[in-house]
């Protein structure tokens, strides 16, 4: 937190620099194109013109898995705080983190969370949800965002400063 303004900073990590990207996007697309059927990885899509779509499709009425995730959080989030007692939440294509928040609600009330890692490939949105989460009242103390590929998410959790003796994260997986 900056004294001045309350307000925590998060850091964010970046995995994937341009060249990166290019670089895992004619990969994707060479093994795609070669494979039966032709195909290519959803991840392409997630640009923030894709990201913005992505979440008027949850918001319609025929999208009800957002809806559901978001009341099963809601009722359940402190009992999954109290049963993991997690100091750390790592969150898979978090995109928003808006249902996120419920657990960071609920792991803050629990008195045990510490850092929350969201990793997206999207980072433009994870700023963007970085800088909600950083503006609420729950965010904890340490939380380096990481834009980065699934392929290299383990790599980068492992290496993203885990303070020695961190318990075990608790992992959400967003659509």
């Amino acid at each position: 937190m900056t004294p001045s303004d309350g307000v925590q900073a998060l850091t964010l990590d970046v995995h994937l620099g341009p060249q990166d990207l290019a670089a895992a996007l004619r990969a994707d697309v060479l093994t795609g194109l070669t494979s039966r059927p032709k195909q290519l990885q959803p991840r392409w899509f997630y640009d923030e013109t894709g990201c913005s779509l992505f979440d008027q499709i949850t918001s319609l009425d025929e999208y009800y898995l957002t809806r559901r995730e978001r009341e099963i959080l809601l009722n359940h989030a402190d009992d999954i705080a109290v049963a993991t007692g997690a100091d750390t939440l790592v969150e898979l294509g978090s995109g928003t983190s808006e249902k996120t928040r419920i657990l960071l609600d609920a792991f803050a009330e629990a008195g045990t969370l510490e850092r929350f890692v969201p990793f997206d490939i999207a980072e433009a949105t994870l700023r963007s949800a970085a800088a909600a989460v950083a503006t609420a009242p729950s965010c904890c103390r340490r939380s380096p965002g990481i834009s980065t590929t699934e392929s290299r998410c383990c790599s980068a959790v492992t290496s993203s400063r885990t303070p020695p003796g961190s318990r075990l994260p608790t992992t959400t997986c967003s659509a």
